[in-house]
């Protein structure tokens, strides 16, 4: 019987979450913000919810670009699960150790000014 290899990589999923503090505003959901993960590889823009396989392990970067321009609005980050914000920078961390498959949560919370 040939000895089990460890994995060497691991698999990352960002889900992206999207709350109001009042009534929904138009112009805001999860297809407005670009998620990206930063790490011992380049940075790749990641879908939500998808996971991304094959990730070497070491200390990601994750973070979010909101491309919608509604008027009026101010958004607040809060990260969970697999990753935690740096300071209040509105960047996570995590540390991808191989063969685990851990998740990050990004919630904005998004209220009227």
């Amino acid at each position: 019987v040939p000895p089990v290899i460890a994995p060497e990589t691991a698999t990352v999923t960002v889900d992206k979450v999207v709350t109001f503090t009042s009534d929904a505003i138009a112009g805001v959901d999860v297809t407005d913000f670009t998620l990206h993960i930063d790490g011992p590889g380049p940075d790749q823009v990641v879908v939500d919810e998808v996971a991304t396989a094959g990730l070497p392990v070491g200390v990601y970067s994750i973070s979010e670009v909101y491309s919608g321009d509604p008027a009026g609005v101010t958004f607040n980050a809060a990260f969970s699960g697999g990753c935690a914000e740096v300071a209040d920078t509105g960047v996570g961390t995590m540390t991808v150790v191989a063969g685990v498959n851990p998740t990050c949560t990004i919630t904005n919370s998004v209220s009227p000014i």
